[in-house]
């Protein structure tokens, strides 16, 4: 894999697990402050992994996969405010 492809693959990735986090919060109606709570939620997944990775023999740690992870939160939480302030039907 090319250098800095798997930053891209960790942006899709946990862009992707915002986006169920935020989907399984519109469908329980709970709205307050669900960027922040997905976002967070992310970060902290993230976080995780990369300190159980510390401890997997060929796996290492990185500071730069945590802000891949974060900001692929960050895109679809951004995504999703954007979807819903223009009525595109994302939630399906």
């Amino acid at each position: 894999m090319e250098r800095g492809a798997d930053k891209l693959i960790h942006l899709v990735v946990f862009g992707g697990l915002g986006y169920l986090i935020l989907r399984a919060f519109h469908k329980n109606r709970w709205n307050s402050g669900k960027y922040i709570w997905a976002i967070g939620l992310v970060a902290l997944y993230g976080i995780c992994d990369e300190i159980h990775q510390y401890w997997v023999p060929g796996r290492h740690f990185s500071v730069f996969d945590m802000i891949a992870d974060t900001l692929g939160g960050v895109l679809a939480a951004a995504f999703c405010a954007l979807a819903e302030s223009r009525r595109w039907p994302i939630w399906l």
